[in-house]
């Protein structure tokens, strides 16, 4: 089971629509997914989904993952949310995303410490960079990078466990559809950071009208019944989430050629191309990636 936790300590990046849009997109194709949301003041992906099941539409199945009295640690959060996967993993969930919030807080240490896939977010902003890198121009002496410190201790964690360190990826939101100077200052940063071998980035989501309304309607661009042709920022945004999930979880590199997409053992996402803006939001496509666990 994958386990994808959203996170990273700037606000304002785009970490709840992200999963929202993803938790929405993967349940849209047929997988059984669960969210988790730290959130517990305002718990907007929770909303979101809850609209989606109210309108009948594939949502992700909210996991329940709260904790009362005292002061918990990281160690006793983690435990909880690790008890909690452990219960969907045998209840079939294939994907469980966890939405975080911008602080270090012990339930944020823990949703990363749980993590197969950790996806921090960042805007089209220099500053979004502070959490991560130096920048050339920060000459302040008490700068110190907590996101990036964050990930380092979680890799030691685990690695002290024998398991996996997880993929770390970057994911650059909000993006101008213009070419800017700030964008290809930002981009070059990141492609730097992803040169030393420890995070690689995935598909970001462009600044869209969609993906703002989306959150408070809970119908997305690519249900089906909205008895409306797609437009064609609507039809870009698709595709824009088919390559971010072709990012994020990318096919093995070889593939016999008579496998069909179907194993006994191990159960595979598909995930449709979009063709253009004359293509039917509501239909499946052609396989271009999947989900392996």
């Amino acid at each position: 089971m994958h386990v994808v936790t959203i996170g990273g300590f700037k606000g304002g990046t785009g970490k709840t629509t992200f999963a929202a849009v993803l938790g929405s997109y993967l349940s849209h194709k047929g997988v059984k997914v669960g969210l988790i949301d730290l959130d517990a003041k305002l718990k907007v992906a929770s909303r979101f989904m809850a609209t989606r099941e109210r309108l009948g539409l594939p949502a992700a199945d909210r996991i329940d993952c709260r904790m009362t009295g005292g002061f918990p640690d990281q160690l006793e959060w983690f435990a909880l949310i690790e008890r909690q996967l452990k219960t969907a993993e045998s209840e079939g969930f294939e994907c469980v995303l966890i939405d975080t919030v911008s602080d270090w807080k012990p339930e944020v240490v823990a949703a990363h410490m749980a993590a197969t896939t950790i996806i921090t977010t960042l805007n089209e902003s220099p500053i979004d960079l502070y959490q991560i890198m130096r920048l050339p121009n920060d000459r302040t002496e008490a700068a110190n990078l907590p996101y990036l410190e964050l990930v380092e201790r979680i890799n030691a964690f685990i690695g002290k466990g024998k398991r996996s360190a997880p993929d770390w990826t970057l994911a650059v939101n909000r993006r101008s559809p213009l070419s800017t100077k700030v964008g290809r200052f930002v981009d070059e940063r990141v492609e730097t950071l992803c040169r030393g071998g420890t995070v690689r980035q995935v598909s970001g989501l462009t600044d869209r009208v969609a993906y703002r309304t989306m959150m408070h309607e809970g119908r997305t661009f690519f249900d089906a019944g909205r008895n409306m042709p797609p437009s064609n920022s609507e039809a870009a945004a698709l595709r824009e989430i088919e390559r971010l999930v072709e990012t994020l979880f990318p096919a093995p590199a070889e593939t016999p050629a008579d496998w069909d997409g179907v194993s006994d053992t191990e159960p595979d996402i598909v995930v449709a191309h979009g063709d253009g803006p004359e293509r039917d939001m509501g239909q499946e496509g052609a396989r271009p990636g999947y989900l392996r666990h």
